[in-house]
């Protein structure tokens, strides 16, 4: 998959604009075709699932797919192909200082450096929000993460996580439009979409209520109290 240009960026672009996962379903693709050939539960059709989506040195639980192959050497975001290496460079170095990612700043202007505090000194990663991805336990996870590379264990999770978010954001989807079309038309057939898709009464009773307000009073109902009370000012201001 490291092999293919623009995969990544490609597949941001599409998912924002379009709904729509070819990463998602590449890699799940690869994972019931593996399973097929070799079975459900067989370590070599999960170590051929893995060579194919993370390049050949699976074998020791190295993801090479992401700095390795013609898709590394062309720009992968919007602010590379914009504004070059240091662009990208100084626009993700000022985002993640405004948001207090100091780790991820550190990534922006030397993802080397990065690396290696990751394997050394903190002898771990987190992501965005603050929430542990991964331990470096031995020697060997601390020698791959300081050479730059992730480890298959680490990208599997990251993956698996990103695919049931999406599977579970668009089902969401789904419904809204569902119960947004019972409410505009309350057909039979409409009213079957509804129940296939297990929707309650009570849900699109709610959502009816919820269409009545205006965009103000949608967003003040959808806040937590300590959100509204953080942001009272906010609200006082704009009605």
């Amino acid at each position: 998959m490291g092999f293919i240009p623009f995969f990544d960026w490609g597949d941001d672009k599409l998912s924002k604009n379009f709904n729509l996962f070819p990463k998602d379903f590449l890699q799940k693709m690869i994972i019931r075709g593996t399973q097929e050939i070799f079975g459900k539960d067989s370590e070599t059709g999960r170590m051929v699932g893995k060579v194919i989506m993370y390049g050949a040195p699976a074998l020791a639980n190295v993801d090479v797919s992401k700095r390795t192959g013609l898709a590394s050497m062309l720009p992968q975001d919007t602010a590379s192909l914009l504004f070059g290496a240091t662009g990208s460079t100084i626009w993700g170095t000022g985002t993640n200082l405004a948001q207090g990612n100091y780790a991820n700043a550190l990534r922006s202007v030397s993802p080397g450096l990065f690396n290696i505090y990751s394997a050394l000194w903190a002898g771990e990663t987190k992501d965005a929000r603050g929430w542990k991805v991964s331990v470096y336990e031995d020697a060997w996870d601390r020698i791959v993460r300081g050479l730059g590379f992730k480890s298959v264990d680490e990208s599997l999770a990251s993956d698996m996580t990103r695919i049931n978010a999406n599977e579970r954001n668009d089902k969401t989807r789904v419904e809204k439009r569902s119960i947004d079309a019972y409410i505009e038309n309350p057909s039979s057939e409409n009213l079957k979409r509804l129940r296939e898709l297990k929707i309650k009464p009570d849900r699109v009773k709610e959502e009816r209520k919820k269409k009545k307000l205006d965009r103000l009073e949608r967003l003040e109902q959808n806040m937590s109290k300590a959100q509204r009370k953080r942001n009272q000012y906010l609200l006082d201001f704009a009605k």
